[in-house]
Formats: structure tokens, C-alpha cells, sequence
């Protein structure tokens, strides 16, 4: 009898590609929206600072899908605030289905 072999392999959900560094400059372009989200959290503690790793979901006609956030700072209206700037981000188009770019910050107090 022939014997049956499995070939198992990973299938990105978002095969899509994309320019990350344009995506990565236009975010930088528009920090400002982070930093108000920031700035508006440290009224009400001074303490908050660290590092913010997102994740954006962009389709094909360029609008962004989701945003994944993940950060050692414990402030939800803050994350709620970030993802809904990000959600904002005008981006190029993906080809080839979604794609997935990552970001990254790091907030600090402005002295």
C-alpha cells in the first residue's frame, strides 16, 4: 500500500505586501495624535511612560482594518484613544490581500 505523507505549512492570514517604511513615515508624521493621547493620560498619572508596540491590519484600498497594542503602560483610555488615531492613518493600499505592519514608540515625558 503507498504510504501517504502530510506536508503541513503556515499560511499568513494578511499574504499581502506593502511599502512598511512609507506606513512607518506617515505614522511618524502624524505622532502628534499619539502624543495628545499620551499627554491627556499623564494628567492623571505622572508616571506613565514606556514603550507601545502596534500592529496595523491594512487592506486593500488602503484603509486600516485593526490595530493590535501592546504595552507594559496600564491606562485603557489611553489604548482606546492610540488605536482610534491609528485607525485614522491615511496609508497606501496593500496588494495581494491584507498585510500586517508593525510600529513601535516609546513615550516618555516631554521635559
Amino acid at each position: 500500500a503507498p504510504r501517504i505523507r502530510y506536508v503541513t505549512r503556515y499560511v499568513s492570514a494578511c499574504p499581502g505586501t506593502i511599502d512598511q517604511g512609507q506606513v512607518q513615515r506617515v505614522a511618524q508624521m502624524n505622532v502628534g495624535a499619539l502624543r495628545a493621547c499620551y499627554n491627556r493620560e499623564l494628567r492623571t498619572n505622572n508616571t506613565l511612560r514606556g514603550p507601545l508596540r502596534a500592529q496595523l491590519k491594512i487592506n486593500t484600498s488602503g484603509r486600516i482594518e485593526d490595530v493590535e497594542i501592546s504595552t507594559p503602560m496600564r491606562s485603557p483610555s489611553m489604548i482606546q484613544c492610540m488605536k482610534a488615531a491609528l485607525r485614522r492613518l491615511q496609508v497606501p493600499a496593500s496588494r495581494g490581500g491584507c498585510a500586517l505592519v508593525p510600529l513601535s514608540f516609546n513615550f516618555t515625558p516631554a521635559n
